[in-house]
Parts: C-alpha cells; sequence; structure tokens
C-alpha cells in the first residue's frame, strides 16, 4: 500500500481535485492461491470542472495471474493486456504524481478504486454516497443511475473508465 505525499510547494501546480476510475480483472496469487477480484488493469484520472483534462489514461499490466478478464464490462480483452508494459507500481506512482493528502479525489464507490491501486487516501468524494434510491434507501445508485437523473447523460457500454470518471465528477 502507499500514501499520497504531503502537501507542499512541490503539488502547487497539481489540481486541488481529480476524479477517476479504474477497471479490474479478477486474478489468483500464484503462491498462497487467494483470490483477488480488484487487479488493476485500466487507470484514468481526468480534472477540470467538466473533467476535460484527461491527466493519465493507460491500460494496466495485471500484477498477478488473470481467472476472469470480465470483457463483457469494460471491453477489455487478454490480447490488450499481454504486453502493456505500464506496471502496477508504475499505477501507483503516477497516482502519487497526480494528487498530494490535499486532494480532492472523486468516483464512484471509488474505495473500490483505491483497494485496487493500493492507495490509502482520506479526501474523497463518493457519488455512491452522495445519492439513494427513491424505492431502496438502503443501496446505492449506480453510476448510470447518477449520470441519467442528476447530470442528465446515458452511459455507454461497455464501460469506459474516463467517461465514468468525468460522470461521477460531473455526479459530485
Amino acid at each position: 500500500w502507499v500514501s499520497p505525499r504531503a502537501h507542499g510547494p512541490w503539488c502547487k501546480d497539481l489540481p486541488h481535485y481529480i476524479a477517476m476510475d479504474c477497471e479490474m480483472v479478477g486474478g489468483q496469487d500464484p503462491v498462497t492461491g487467494d483470490r483477488d477480484s480488484k487487479v488493476l488493469c485500466r487507470f484514468s484520472a481526468v480534472s477540470g470542472a467538466t473533467g476535460k483534462d484527461v491527466l493519465l489514461d493507460t491500460l494496466v499490466q495485471p500484477h498477478m495471474p488473470v481467472l476472469e478478464y470480465r470483457t463483457e464490462i469494460h471491453g477489455i480483452k487478454k490480447s490488450q493486456l499481454d504486453a502493456v508494459p505500464f506496471t502496477f507500481r508504475h499505477a501507483q506512482a503516477a497516482m502519487m504524481s497526480i494528487c498530494c493528502d490535499q486532494t480532492v479525489v472523486i468516483g464512484h464507490a471509488v474505495h473500490n478504486d483505491l483497494l485496487s491501486l493500493k492507495f490509502n487516501h482520506a479526501l474523497v468524494v463518493d457519488t455512491a454516497c452522495l445519492y439513494q434510491l427513491r424505492e431502496r434507501a438502503d443501496a446505492t445508485p449506480a453510476l448510470r443511475d447518477v449520470s441519467n437523473s442528476v447530470i442528465k447523460q446515458d452511459m455507454p457500454e461497455p464501460h469506459d473508465s474516463i467517461v465514468d470518471a468525468r460522470a461521477a465528477l460531473m455526479g459530485a
């Protein structure tokens, strides 16, 4: 696990907030046999009032053998990940370079994204927690629900992490 660096002169040009989304595959640790449903395979981050500024959008080499590619969800195929040079540690370093401990990180169910990055961060805005479904006060809305009802925008299929990060930003 990593944590953002403390606020200081080094981060004066960083955005005050970023929105992020990650796509994940399911994997299995070859040593312990433990399964992990949140193995990072794409990392996207945007900033700006509408998320037009793309800070990062990259495929990430899964850090353990993949059991489930979930191509039907995010559209990423095994063949696309096979030769990706950008590693999990590169993704962590990239996150550390675009935010400090005072940067607000926005996302939808963003705890899952931070978990897939193994990134500790306390200042978050989570659109899954900002809204609730009228029919079920005990359930969290899908990003599609937030996007349709709050920002009046349809979400494409399959998932696109840039679109998802922008929708979370606009919903926040």
